[in-house]
């Protein structure tokens, strides 16, 4: 019987952000370029104020730092 709440990673899956995360990655930095606050980013997208301080820490996708 295996258990339910182990979830096995392939190689693949380990360091690549998913479609939806990178999402929220490139809107955090669209609002934080357009001038907003991270509190008023944080109540835009729904998440908590550290979310958004960890999107802005990674690279929006076309970056120059992704290339």
């Amino acid at each position: 019987m295996s258990n339910p709440w182990v979830v096995s990673f392939t190689a693949e899956d380990v360091g690549t952000p998913s479609t939806a995360y990178q999402d929220r990655i490139d809107r955090a930095h669209e609002l934080r370029a357009a001038g907003w606050k991270l509190q008023d980013i944080a109540d835009e997208m729904g998440v908590c104020f550290a979310s958004v301080h960890v999107y802005l820490r990674e690279s929006p996708r076309g970056s120059a730092s992704t290339l």
